[in-house]
């Protein structure tokens, strides 16, 4: 940026700054009504920053704040933050003829297109290009973005879209939807028991074994059938096992979009090695997967990184482990005595924020090894057959991300109409809250929190 020379006092034309003209380009004097102007370069005066009115210079040089070149403060007071345009008939510097005449006066403002060496024509400053606009909770004031993250990004599950109003580095606002498309329950009027157990699962991929488990406890309701004891057993078994897997796999998710690849590799490699393992393969597993847990849980990193991000408050609404790490009480297994006998106790985690649901999470994994071994078998559950059975039931069951609640209504053994509520269509509308006015990296961190399923979110 070149420097202009400032006005001078003996010139007789204090507070005329901003003509839009460089010194080279404007009329002579002898040319120009501007009689007595201080536009003589060379003169003596202060330089500034365009952005940081508060730095004074003697000569000129960059700015310490920002590395802008320092310009002339007259430059400044006429063009940058503040100027005027309610001065005396003069506004608007844009062209030559413009200047006739003006001899004297003072307050020359709003001369944005003015043409300075060093600068490009019609430069506008950020003051400029947020003027009117709100300001983020930081005080900066800056032109606003919006940033789609997904359908696919590190860290955030496939088939997520996040948009995210940028406000600098601060997020004004958010808009987080399932670019899932969302297909019917029910396939159909004669769609059987067997094929709804199928589809259901099919169209939780994140979820498949908890799905299918739902809808098996749903029919199995409405038919009034019992599975029996091992069978209830060997499907909580499988249902913590696919526990296990989620959690880790969103331990993995979080190391990618954090920075930490060691623990996005590990975890990952875990999850692969637990999901389908028989009661042996998860014995063999075991260790591992608990030293793991050791080792980040005590990481000091991790704290720092979680610790006071996206606190969630006890009256907001949530579920599963979001709700868990505020000291909730909602976990569906408590009212399973299949789980109560293999001695499952609900696990909580207080403050609320990305850290809790962090160890909570943790907690879990190592809570779901000791029910598997409790159990004894992993089973993946079938559905019985209805024959021309009629009737209505219900299940609830807690699924990795939270309970999900399934209704179905069978005629002559055909499930003709079903509903489902599902944890990840409560904890979606938690991402508006928890991302307003976080800087970017913390407002990823709490989507990623959540642990959303794309999948599950209905309506």
């Amino acid at each position: 940026m070149t420097l202009v020379p400032r006005e001078t006092a003996s010139d007789g034309h204090g507070g005329h700054g901003g003509h839009d003209m460089p010194r080279e380009d404007r009329p002579n004097p002898g040319d120009h009504a501007h009689a007595g102007h201080a536009h003589d370069a060379g003169g003596s005066g202060a330089y500034t920053c365009p952005m940081h009115p508060e730095v004074i210079s003697d000569a000129p040089g960059k700015c310490p704040k920002c590395g802008m070149n320092l310009v002339k403060a007259e430059e400044v007071e006429s063009h940058g933050p503040g100027h005027g345009h309610g001065h005396g008939g003069h506004g608007g510097h844009g062209k030559q003829q413009d200047h006739s005449g003006h001899d004297g006066h003072a307050g020359h403002g709003g001369h944005s297109k003015a043409t300075i060496d060093g600068i490009e024509p019609h430069f506008m400053s950020m003051v400029e290009l947020t003027e009117g606009q709100p300001r983020s909770s930081d005080g900066l004031q800056m032109d606003w973005i919006e940033v789609p993250f997904g359908p696919f990004f590190p860290g955030l599950p496939a088939g997520l879209r996040l948009t995210l109003t940028l406000d600098g580095d601060t997020v004004a606002a958010s808009d987080a939807r399932s670019l899932v498309c969302r297909a019917e329950l029910v396939d159909g009027p004669q769609m059987t028991a067997g094929d709804f157990v199928e589809r259901l699962a099919a169209m939780m991929p994140l979820g498949p074994v908890a799905y299918r488990t739902l809808a098996c406890a749903a029919i199995e309701e409405a038919a009034s059938a019992d599975p029996g004891q091992d069978a209830r057993r060997g499907r909580a078994a499988a249902v913590e096992r696919e526990r296990i897997a989620s959690h880790l796999g969103w331990l993995a998710d979080f190391g990618l979009q954090s920075g930490f690849l060691w623990l996005a590799a590990r975890a990952g490699a875990l999850q692969l090695a637990v999901q389908g393992a028989d009661i042996d393969g998860i014995a063999a597993q075991a260790g591992a997967i608990r030293a793991l847990i050791r080792r980040v849980e005590t990481a000091p990193l991790m704290r720092m990184r979680l610790g006071g991000i996206a606190p969630i408050g006890k009256d907001t609404p949530a579920s599963g482990p979001v709700d868990r790490a505020r000291g909730g009480g909602s976990d569906a297994r408590i009212d399973d005595p299949t789980l109560a006998a293999l001695g499952f106790e609900m696990r909580l985690q207080e403050g609320g924020d990305a850290l809790a649901r962090f160890r909570l999470r943790c907690d879990e994994i190592a809570q779901s090894l000791d029910l598997i071994a409790a159990a004894g078998i992993i089973a993946m559950p079938q559905v019985r057959d209805v024959k021309t059975v009629s009737g209505e039931g219900a299940a609830r069951i807690e699924t990795p991300r939270g309970a999900a609640q399934l209704r179905v209504r069978l005629v002559d053994g055909k499930v003709v109409q079903a509903d489902l509520d599902t944890p990840s269509t409560v904890n979606l509308a938690l991402v508006e809250t928890l991302t307003a006015q976080q800087e970017l990296g913390d407002a990823l961190t709490a989507v990623v929190s959540l642990d959303l399923s794309p999948w599950e979110i209905r309506g």
